[in-house]
Parts: structure tokens; C-alpha cells; sequence
């Protein structure tokens, strides 16, 4: 017998980029700025589109919106 939930169990929801920036409340231009910048979560990639996982998201906002990705700001200059 299992102890996974049934909500444990459901698929992730993909986010398109569109998705992202009415939760997030920017522009799609900010989207794609932010993630060069290594601000978002990681996306995933199903042949040519970029998804994010909704519960990626939801934690990352969760914990305040930190930086993913510290080396890439680093390498930028801006940490």
C-alpha cells in the first residue's frame, strides 16, 4: 500500500511563458531577461518549447524569489 497522495501523484502543470508572466505580473521581455540572468527556476524543454513546472514556480515564490543561478550572476557582476 502506498502513502502517496492523490494529489502527489498529478502531473506538474507546464507554464508557457505567457503563463509566467500574468502569475509573475511582467512582460514576457522580462521573463526571458530574468531567465538569462538566472533569476527563474530552470525551464524544461519539449522539442522546440520552453515549459516551467508550476510547482517550481510556486516554491521559488514561496522562498522569496532568490536567485537560481548564483554563478550566473556572479559572471555578470551582479551578485
Amino acid at each position: 500500500m502506498s502513502n502517496v497522495t492523490s494529489e502527489e501523484r498529478q502531473p506538474s502543470v507546464l507554464m508557457t511563458v505567457h503563463d509566467l508572466g500574468q502569475t509573475l505580473k511582467v512582460s514576457i521581455r522580462s521573463i526571458w531577461r530574468f531567465r538569462r540572468s538566472g533569476l527563474l527556476p530552470e525551464p524544461i524543454r519539449i522539442g522546440g518549447a520552453i515549459r516551467w513546472r508550476s510547482e517550481d514556480v510556486a516554491r521559488w515564490i514561496e522562498q522569496g524569489c532568490p536567485a537560481v543561478n548564483q554563478q550566473v550572476l556572479e559572471s555578470e557582476g551582479q551578485a
